[in-house]
């Protein structure tokens, strides 16, 4: 469940206890009613930077997004897609990597065994940026896992061992330098 449908159900809960405690006490059955409007219209109107984006992985725009940056996110173990960091600036590639994002289904994931995984990082024009993990599992396809969110979309990882020539798994080179 997401935020905004749990915010619902407990905005739902809110209204139905303000209606019960309004003969007994009033500063309860208040109370819950503000509680209960903060809920309903609280994630819509109050403003993304102080809550965040709960879709920024699926609300790109391929013409923002300027670069693309992949790096080993495990120094020590032989998991990783690539052994170094690598910049995606060919713009097809970008298109091509927001698209499959940007049509990325909830997903929850049931004990996934790794096949490999990279870090991403989608800097946009304004210089913002956006960090993704991304696994490519045995059991259960290609999972991306954003801040607040996790989905799946099994293209995206073929899509990328075919831009990086992945072959297997690697360890990573040099990763304290590089974070």
């Amino acid at each position: 469940m997401n935020f905004n449908i749990i915010s619902f159900i407990l905005g739902l809960f809110s209204i139905f206890v303000s209606i019960l405690a309004r003969k007994r006490n009033i500063k309860i059955s208040r109370a819950f009613s503000i509680l209960a409007i903060f809920l309903f219209l609280g994630p819509n109107f109050l403003p993304g930077k102080m809550f965040g984006k709960w879709n920024a992985a699926r609300g790109l725009k391929a013409k923002d997004v300027t670069n693309i940056i992949l790096r080993p996110s495990q120094p020590g173990f032989e998991v990783n897609l690539i052994d170094s960091t690598t910049s995606v600036s060919n713009k097809d590639q970008i298109i091509n990597i927001v698209n499959l994002l940007s049509n990325t289904e909830m997903f929850s994931p049931s004990h996934p065994m790794r096949k490999w995984e990279t870090e991403m990082i989608l800097v946009t024009k304004d210089s913002d940026s956006l960090k993704l993990e991304i696994d490519r599992t045995e059991n259960n396809g290609t999972i991306i896992y954003a801040t607040n969110n996790t989905y799946k979309k099994d293209e995206i990882g073929t899509y990328l061992e075919r831009i990086v020539n992945f072959k297997r798994p690697v360890r990573a080179k040099n990763i304290g330098a590089e974070k």
